[in-house]
């Protein structure tokens, strides 16, 4: 039912005002007006609110079209509204390790603008092989790249190769995996040396994008958090002889400083009769930056003989 409204100059006193209906219907109005603000709102109001899209200022410097991605900095609201979640949209890669969405318009330099996160969405894609079923972004471009594995899954079939638009499912659950074994490396006592990986499988194969083996370097392609496994098996095949090792992982050839250092000791007696493989396992976390490289080391102690190493390197994003 609609009220009348007063007339300019004309009295309440036949008005809704009048009407505890109508007071009681704006009362509920205000408290939901409030409830919102608060984002406490019914769940009827709250379904309007969309969670898999944010608003974000274009940092770039440049134009941005509709379907390019960028990924989200810094929040520019400090007070936490559900409806007004507002962040600085800059190039991928420009902060390590942060989400990356897709515009839903075109954004010039400074204004603020939608950004997909999560769902169903156009985005512009370069296809280099039309086999390839996922993209993901690349540090510093702001055009997804297409891919064998990847935080965006390829609805569009891709028919020839080139920059394209495609539909894309966000897939905000993947991460970025690698492992690197070598079976058999042989150390001496007092050897210092690192030791060469030679069988290498990421989570889709060797040129996924994610990751690179070259002389038994892993080399990180992504910037990101990351953790770290190591896992040595140790083999005796000389007796008797005892000697200590430590074997650790090292990035750009420096182990690291943390406040656990990632480093295993092995104190291995050597017999003839020594029963099967010793293994011990270590991990540990790293901020790592795009084209990091990520080896194992081994330092043995004074002694004499020598043992026969299985190591495992696992390599997975936060």
């Amino acid at each position: 039912m609609v009220e009348q409204k007063v007339s300019s100059g004309g009295s309440i006193g036949g008005s809704p005002l009048r009407k505890a209906a109508f007071v009681n219907s704006l009362i509920d109005t205000v408290e939901n007006f409030k409830l919102r603000e608060l984002g406490g709102a019914p769940d009827i109001i709250r379904a309007r609110t969309h969670t898999d899209v944010i608003k974000v200022r274009n940092v770039t410097g440049a134009q941005r079209r509709f379907g390019d991605c960028l990924e989200v900095g810094e929040a520019i609201i400090d007070r936490l509204n559900p409806r007004r979640l507002w962040f600085d949209g800059d190039a991928p890669g420009t902060l390590a390790g942060r989400p990356v969405g897709i515009l839903l318009r075109q954004a010039a330099p400074r204004t603020i603008v939608p950004l997909q996160l999560s769902g169903v969405c156009v985005a512009f894609v370069d296809v280099t092989d039309i086999a390839h079923t996922h993209a993901d972004s690349s540090d510093g471009l702001h055009v997804l790249q297409s891919a064998t594995a990847g935080p965006f899954r390829l609805l569009s079939i891709p028919t020839v190769v080139g920059e394209q638009g495609c539909a894309v499912l966000l897939n905000r659950a993947f991460k970025r995996r690698c492992q690197a074994t070598v079976q058999a490396h042989s150390v001496s006592a007092s050897d210092d040396e690192t030791i060469v990986l030679d069988y290498f499988r990421s989570r889709t194969g060797v040129g996924d994008g994610h990751f690179a083996l070259s002389t038994g370097q892993i080399t990180v392609k992504h910037a990101g958090d990351y953790t770290i496994g190591l896992g040595v098996g140790v083999t005796p095949t000389q007796s008797p002889a005892t000697f200590g090792m430590s074997i650790d992982i090292r990035i750009n050839g420096t182990a690291s400083t943390s406040a656990t250092p990632p480093t295993i000791t092995l104190d291995i007696p050597l017999f003839t009769d020594f029963p099967g493989r010793l293994v011990q396992t270590w991990d540990d976390y790293y901020t790592l930056a795009a084209d990091d490289v990520v080896t194992a080391h081994a330092i043995a102690a004074s002694g004499t003989g020598n043992t026969t190493l299985w190591t495992q390197v696992t390599i997975e994003e936060l």
